[in-house]
């Protein structure tokens, strides 16, 4: 008669963590029932297994590596040189690397990445390639995810208008960012911003004009 082997909560194959044998999943193979467990890999994902495979080493983890090395392999010879390829990993980095510089701005206050973005082959085909090298990936909402339906390719213009940090005016009754007014009027924008500073309304600093002294 074969031992039966007991296992406890937290105990460790591989990757995965044992959680509790599964009573009401028996797998009837012939006249041989198997007995099965809930286990959590490192990556989250939460399933049911054979006890029989976690004690003999054949499953080690829910197959997250395997994906992963098939992604690797894919890219190694196709993408993973592209920009659209280092697009994908800075927006990971930003929103899931709390050692990242940028990480304050994104996953610091609660910028995801969507699960299905996690793996390259789904991003690409969502968002396609991008128009030219000079695109980067574009949150519609700036306070949003990233995922499918909140983000595009834009050129850096466009990014730029879109940035949360950009300060507003009113001028002749309309609410405009400052990089638009300075198009506008053609006038550069630190020059703008010179002037306000000295105590001009935006429309006299886009409407004055300075007289130089020579020294």
């Amino acid at each position: 008669m074969n031992k039966k082997f007991e296992y406890k909560f937290g105990d460790k194959f591989g990757d995965l963590t044992f959680l509790e044998e599964d009573f009401h999943e028996k797998e009837v193979t012939g006249f041989q029932k198997y007995r099965k467990a809930l286990v959590q890999c490192f990556c989250g994902r939460k399933f049911i297994t054979r006890i029989s495979g976690l004690k003999n080493g054949n499953t080690t983890s829910c197959g997250c590596k395997r994906k992963d090395g098939l992604l690797k392999r894919i890219t190694r010879h196709n993408m993973s040189a592209s920009s659209e390829y280092a697009s994908w990993e800075a927006m990971k980095a930003r929103c899931l690397n709390p050692k990242n510089k940028f990480y304050s701005n994104y996953g610091g206050r609660g910028i995801k990445v969507c699960e299905r973005w996690l793996d390259f082959k789904n991003f690409i085909n969502d968002m396609g390639n991008k128009p030219s090298k000079d695109y980067s990936i574009d949150r519609i909402d700036v306070n949003g995810n990233y995922c499918p339906e909140n983000c595009k390719w834009s050129d850096r213009y466009t990014q730029d208008r879109n940035r949360r940090t950009n300060v507003k005016f009113v001028i002749n009754g309309e609410s405009k960012i400052l990089m638009d007014i300075s198009k506008e009027y053609n006038l550069h924008q630190q020059t703008i911003r010179d002037r306000i500073s000295k105590g001009m309304t935006i429309e006299e600093a886009v409407s004055k004009s300075y007289k130089y002294t020579k020294k």
